[in-house]
């Protein structure tokens, strides 16, 4: 055999050498030390937004409550399976470990976002969305107010902007809880959440004015089982609005009382409610002129009476008879 065969044969068993090792490499696993960077490490390193707007590490990642989080200069990242990544800083973030973080009312399902109204386009302040509830911060009054889910719901897909921002924490109503805003409440209960609107425009609403009279929710009516309703013109009567309660009816003629001040409303309640209903309602009696009050000595009878645009009830307290007047 030639030097020349020789050398060529060699050459050749050499490459096939280094292409079997090269194969056999390629396929080897990868090594047993490599780890892949949490969710939050991922979001910090390539959300640059984030990252500037919140801060370097003060801390190394750790566990809570479900999921994980870890602190930075200006705010935090949190992480669970179900909400995925999201930050929370400023005074929401102190706000938010204030209410125990995740532990008290859930991970956050939103980074902070702005809060705008329909009929407000100007920013109005700034919120976070949490598994059991919201925190807003209010610019004009520089406070953090906090919601529950299941107001903080209503207050987002509500047909009522004009509620405007929350002025207080939800808390403890005589059923349920409630929340107030600038130009209205939010009953939240077991028949859900409902609105009471002062009214747009702002003020035009008697049944928000009439209820809180009437030492709202700690008074004899209780608290909404409803929103309020408006009620369409027909021959018999006009438009207005309509609200239901624990304990009996408000009704509001008109959507507003003369040159745009608040219309008037009336509320009907117990026995004279039942037969207001039982009777025809608006079409029988239209709107109620007077709330439920002590019956004149001139009738002669001892009770209550409610005076409507047609007709009379009386509740006689000796008998426990209800009967109609024109």
């Amino acid at each position: 055999m030639s030097h020349l065969s020789q050398w060529y044969r060699r050459s050749s068993l050499l490459l096939l050498l280094i292409a079997t090792l090269a194969l056999g490499t390629a396929s080897l696993p990868a090594p047993a030390f490599a780890v892949t960077a949490s969710p939050i490490a991922q979001r910090y390193n390539t959300d640059k937004a984030v990252a500037e707007l919140l801060g370097a590490p003060t801390g190394k990642e750790f566990t809570v409550a479900g999921g994980s989080q870890r602190d930075y200069t200006w705010g935090s990242l949190y992480y669970s399976k179900a909400t995925g990544v999201h930050e929370v800083h400023g005074a929401i973030w102190w706000a938010y470990r204030g209410k125990n973080g995740p532990s008290g009312i859930g991970f956050p399902i939103t980074d902070e976002d702005l809060v705008y109204f329909k009929y407000a386009p100007n920013v109005a302040g700034a919120s976070s969305r949490f598994t059991q509830g919201e925190l807003v911060w209010n610019p004009k009054t520089s406070n953090v107010t906090y919601m529950s889910k299941a107001v903080s719901d209503k207050w987002n897909r509500s047909p009522y902007p004009f509620l405007g921002m929350p002025i207080a924490d939800e808390r403890p109503a005589s059923t349920g809880t409630v929340a107030s805003f600038e130009s209205g409440a939010i009953y939240a209960n077991s028949t859900g959440a409902h609105v009471l609107s002062n009214g747009y425009p702002s003020g035009s609403n008697g049944i928000f004015a009439k209820y809180t009279k009437l030492f709202a929710d700690k008074g004899f009516l209780g608290v909404p089982v409803a929103d309020e309703e408006y009620i369409a013109a027909t021959p018999s009567y006009s438009e207005g609005r309509y609200q239901e309660f624990t304990n009996g009816v408000m009704f509001q003629q008109g959507m507003r009382g003369t040159n745009g001040t608040r219309a008037q409303a009336y509320e009907i309640h117990g026995a004279i409610l039942d037969k207001f209903w039982e009777l025809g309602g608006l079409n029988r009696f239209g709107y109620p002129t007077t709330d439920e009050v002590a019956t004149p000595a001139a009738f002669g009878i001892p009770g209550r009476i409610s005076n409507f645009q047609f007709a009379r009830i009386l509740y006689n307290s000796s008998t426990h008879e209800v009967t109609v007047r024109r």
